[in-house]
């Protein structure tokens, strides 16, 4: 269905003057004793009546969205005062994005925010902007059963933005470039010209980021650590057309082959030993990973970072996670649901293919994978691994991008991005692009915020 500006202005009336809160006792009702929600499409269940309703709006089925369900149906059957009920734009727009953000912007505009959001594909920093998202921290402190020592704490502190943290993410995982110290060099970090000076200097080195990687996945994880270099959010500035980002893109396309993808292991130890695979750069998913890039470059090994002007390029990867709005007028009951995120039931069943943000369950997961290898013709997680997993760890402090930034400015940049990689324009052509989109995206997003 699309949506005209009419029916935009009508939806906008009728939902600024119903103003239903998403945490009243769920007794609205029309002439058929139908759940108002349930008309619109939100509604899920109608069985709870006696209980009060706590809205959690997600945008898409994605990564753990196919799990959400399952979660707020565990809390439910668990609660004999609240029940959560999930709101899916995107499955309400019948997979329309436009719709679905047009459907957002209307309740968020009309009163009608959601308590709490599973933030993925949601622009969490406008949110943060506009003041819709509430400080996390205080209800850690709070609560008598779940503190920061619980989970694992760098990982809290890197996302918080002047002291608060604004969501609360089940999984993390970790971005970096890793290889070894005689070739990378034993200083932590590097800037870009750094990077390329390496590059130069090992000619030998086809397939320098090695046969697991090709552009497209080069160009999102250096976008992503740098976007700090093209992006000025406080001034809603951007500076993709000075020169850098076009030879970034002209290095993700000497240095990466999308025809040369081949995950055979023996393969790559073969590359790595002749020196034509000279550093692992791509997400740190889980402990074998970390064991896959102890295994090829030996215990020597240095986690370098993507190429930051700060030499600090060591990112916690942080997709998503959950928050409450201050439209949630019981914020309490929220907490309630959201801390059972984070608690060592939920997130043993959940968290399987991703770093645990509970401390208990990281260190039992990284007990078994020092235990069993995880793949056929890997090592368990040696010592040494598992020791320079825990030592990057304790010094990162900086989060990627994720999507903080917005799906527009991420759409922006990568389909720019694969045009200039399927040859249908220059560097040059794509920066300018980048930078005329962007512009308007963030003038939009400052006006927003403002």
């Amino acid at each position: 269905m699309k949506l005209t500006r009419l029916h935009l202005f009508v939806v906008l009336i009728f939902t600024t003057a119903l103003t239903l809160s998403g945490c009243s006792i769920d007794d609205v009702v029309d002439s058929d004793n139908t759940s108002l929600f349930e008309n619109t499409g939100t509604s899920q269940h109608t069985e709870h009546r006696k209980h009060t309703q706590l809205t959690l709006g997600v945008f898409g089925v994605y990564e753990l969205n196919h799990n959400i369900r399952e979660i707020a149906a565990l809390f439910n059957a668990g609660s004999s005062t609240h029940y959560v009920e999930v709101v899916d734009y995107l499955d309400i727009a019948q997979g329309n994005w436009s719709n679905a953000q047009n459907l957002l912007t209307i309740d968020i505009i009309a009163g009608r925010t959601p308590d709490m959001f599973y933030l993925l594909n949601l622009p969490y920093q406008m949110y943060i902007d506009r003041g819709l998202l509430v400080n996390l921290n205080p209800f850690i402190d709070s609560d008598l059963e779940l503190s920061r020592e619980d989970l694992m704490e760098n990982v809290l502190s890197a996302l918080e933005i002047n002291g608060s943290l604004y969501f609360l993410p089940p999984v993390f995982r970790i971005s970096s470039i890793a290889g070894s110290e005689q070739i990378l060099g034993n200083y932590p970090g590097w800037t870009f010209d750094e990077f390329m000076d390496v590059m130069s200097e090992n000619p030998q080195a086809d397939v320098p980021l090695g046969p697991f990687f090709h552009s497209s996945e080069f160009m999102w994880h250096l976008t992503q650590s740098l976007i700090g270099e093209f992006v000025d959010y406080a001034s809603a500035t951007v500076n993709f057309d000075t020169g850098d980002f076009a030879r970034l893109l002209e290095l993700g396309y000497r240095y990466t082959n999308n025809n040369y993808w081949d995950a055979d292991i023996i393969l790559r130890r073969e590359l790595i030993a002749s020196g034509r695979h000279i550093m692992d750069a791509a997400g740190i998913f889980g402990f074998h990973d970390v064991q896959l890039i102890h295994d090829g470059f030996g215990d020597d090994i240095i986690f370098k970072g993507w190429p930051d002007s700060d030499r600090n390029g060591n990112r916690f990867s942080v997709s998503s996670g959950f928050s409450i709005t201050n439209n949630a007028e019981c914020k309490d009951a929220a907490w309630s649901f959201i801390r059972t995120i984070a608690m060592e039931d939920i997130q043993a069943r959940f968290t399987i293919s991703r770093f645990p943000i509970n401390r208990n369950v990281f260190e039992r997961s990284m007990a078994t994978a020092m235990r069993t290898p995880l793949m056929e013709g890997m090592n368990a997680l040696s010592q040494e691994a598992s020791d320079s997993l825990m030592l990057l760890i304790s010094s990162i402090t900086h989060t990627t991008a994720g999507s903080g930034t917005g799906m527009s400015l991420q759409r922006i940049v990568s389909e720019t991005v694969d045009d200039f990689f399927n040859g249908l324009i220059s560097a040059d052509d794509a920066a300018r692009i980048i930078q005329s989109r962007a512009s308007i995206y963030m003038s939009e997003r400052n006006s927003f915020a403002n």
